[in-house]
């Protein structure tokens, strides 16, 4: 996206640099021509976050959730371990946070009509872990995943931060849980098919 901003910027600005106005004053100006620097800023935005991504992998590597079981249902313990490939300590340990996420859909009135999706932090529980050696024990991650209602899709994410020589480390993971099934349902199915 960056390069698509950049590129799409200099091209403007190359294809119309003859019949640009800058002068506001002139009856020949064009507001359009703020269209390129709007580009621009864009393109710049997201160059630095991809910079930003890349200085974190590079510094501190990847980082990999390792969970215990396949997936985890609403009620249950989330078990595993993160795992990082910097040997550093951090500063005040790592911030781990398990987050409730619902994706909500917004009816939208006037001229804007449509809707559009927005996510609302449904619940959110912090630990804060002391790591010895994290790339070799890794982070130890234990939660107990909360039994939470939405009427959109809910998501689950573990996210863990830290602070490793001045240096801002940061990870989000997604975790599979939901809703577990009722076994009184699962009962009742079972007696209400015919037998042979």
């Amino acid at each position: 996206m960056a390069v698509l901003g950049l590129g799409a910027a200099l091209g403007i600005v190359a294809v119309y640099r003859d019949s640009l106005e800058l002068d506001v004053r002139s009856p020949s100006f064009n507001p359009a021509v703020f269209v390129p620097a709007i580009l621009a800023l864009y393109g710049g935005w997201q160059a630095l976050q991809a910079l930003r991504a890349w200085r974190i992998v590079r510094r501190f590597g990847r980082s990999v959730f390792e969970m215990q079981g396949r997936a985890a249902h609403m009620g249950e313990t989330l078990r595993g371990r993160i795992l990082t490939s910097f040997t550093e300590r951090p500063d005040d340990g790592f911030a781990v946070r398990l987050r409730a996420v619902e994706a909500v859909r917004i009816a939208e009135t006037g001229s804007r009509r449509g809707t559009r999706t927005e996510d609302r932090i449904r619940h959110e529980s912090v630990v804060r872990v002391v790591a010895a050696a994290p790339s070799v024990e890794g982070i130890p991650v234990a939660f107990e995943i909360p039994h939470v209602r939405a009427k959109g899709s809910l998501r689950f994410t573990l996210d863990v931060e830290a602070r490793v020589n001045g240096a801002a480390y940061s990870a989000v993971f997604s975790v599979p849980a939901w809703e577990a099934p009722d076994p009184e349902e699962d009962a009742e199915e079972d007696s209400s098919e015919p037998g042979p």
